[in-house]
C-alpha cells in the first residue's frame, strides 16, 4: 500500500497544525531565507557597538560596524552563504541536491546566530579597551592620567547591527525548515514543480 503524500495532501512539518501543500512550503521558504539572509548581510553593514565619552563630542568616540570586526565578517560571509544555497536550492534539478541546500541555510543560519549572541554578550568585555586605545590615539601626548580617565568615563552601546542579524539567522532558520520541507516532498514526488 502507497502511504506517500500525493502534491495535493502536502507534507507536514514540525509544530504544525495539519499539512503544508508544497507550493505553500516552496514559497515560505523562499521568502523567509531571503529576507533572512539578507538581513544577515545589512545587519553585519551596520553598526554594532557605539561608544560615547562623558565631556567629549560624539565623533570623538568611535562605532564599531559588523565588518570592522571578525565575528562580524564572518556573518557577512554566512548570509552570502545562504542566499546562495537558496539559488542552488531552486535551480537544482536533483531533489537530494535541493535538501543539502537547505540543510546549509539551516547550519549557517544557527551559525550566525550563535556567533551574533557571543558577540553581544562579550560586548563590554571584548570593545572596552580597545575603544579606550582608539581614544587616547587621538589625543597628542596623552598621559597615564587621560587614560585612566578615559577608562573610567567610556560608556558602550550596542547598536541595531547584531539585532538585526540575529534576527535575520532566525528567519532563514525557519525558512530553511519550510525549504527542506519543500525539497523532501519534491524527493517523494519527482513530478514536482521545482
Amino acid at each position: 500500500m502507497d502511504t506517500q503524500p500525493s502534491p495535493s495532501e502536502g507534507v507536514d512539518l514540525p509544530g504544525a497544525s495539519g499539512p503544508t501543500p508544497p507550493a505553500t512550503a516552496r514559497l515560505v521558504g523562499l521568502l523567509l531565507t531571503a529576507l533572512g539572509g539578507l538581513l544577515m548581510c545589512v545587519g553585519a553593514l551596520m553598526p554594532w557597538v557605539r561608544t560615547s565619552l562623558e565631556g567629549a563630542p560624539a565623533d570623538f568616540s568611535p562605532t564599531y560596524f559588523g565588518i570592522d570586526i571578525p565575528d562580524g565578517k564572518v556573518v557577512l560571509v554566512l548570509g552570502v552563504i545562504i542566499i546562495a544555497a537558496l539559488i542552488v536550492s531552486r535551480l537544482s534539478k536533483a531533489a537530494s541536491l535541493a535538501r543539502s541546500a537547505s540543510l546549509v541555510i539551516i547550519v549557517a543560519a544557527f551559525a550566525g546566530v550563535g556567533i551574533t549572541t557571543v558577540t553581544l554578550i562579550t560586548a563590554d568585555s571584548r570593545f572596552h579597551d580597545s575603544a579606550v586605545d582608539d581614544i587616547i590615539e587621538q589625543i597628542d601626548s596623552p598621559t597615564d592620567e587621560m587614560r585612566a580617565q578615559a577608562d573610567e568615563l567610556i560608556d558602550l552601546q550596542l547598536a541595531s547591527g547584531p539585532f538585526a542579524a540575529i534576527g535575520g539567522g532566525i528567519l532563514a532558520v525557519v525558512g530553511g525548515a519550510f525549504t527542506l520541507a519543500w525539497a523532501n516532498a519534491r524527493a517523494r514526488e519527482p513530478d514536482l514543480p521545482s
